[in-house]
């Protein structure tokens, strides 16, 4: 099972999504037969469908905060962003400077709305 099969999976047991076309729209912010195309060859999503889950989950969380509902889904969001590190970090034994330029890339990544000027 790839790993967007799992993610996939977990959001439907937990009713986040309805099905593939609701995961391929909604989550994945994809044509409506994406997910069922990538399931069906067996390939995994790249890291920017990933990260549109991420961004998918963070706007639930965003309106469940607004009426003071319980934040279920940040353990997705971790679960996906570790995929995301093990990605990067791709190889068996990754140095610890490599892993730190990493973590300083990241913790200094800023949009263009967030740059200061």
């Amino acid at each position: 099972m790839t790993f967007i099969e799992k993610i996939y999976t977990e959001l439907k047991e937990n009713n986040i999504t309805n099905n593939n076309v609701d995961f391929s729209t909604r989550f994945l912010n994809r044509s409506p037969q994406y997910y069922s195309v990538i399931k069906t060859r067996k390939l995994d999503a790249n890291n920017e469908v990933l990260v549109n889950i991420i961004k998918a989950l963070e706007k639930i969380n965003k309106t469940r905060k607004k009426y003071n509902l319980e934040d279920r889904y940040t353990y997705l969001e971790s679960k996906i962003a570790q995929e995301l590190a093990n990605r990067t970090i791709s190889t068996n034994n990754p140095s610890k400077h490599l892993i730190n330029n990493v973590i300083y890339a990241l913790q200094n990544y800023q949009t263009p709305k967030q740059a200061v000027t």
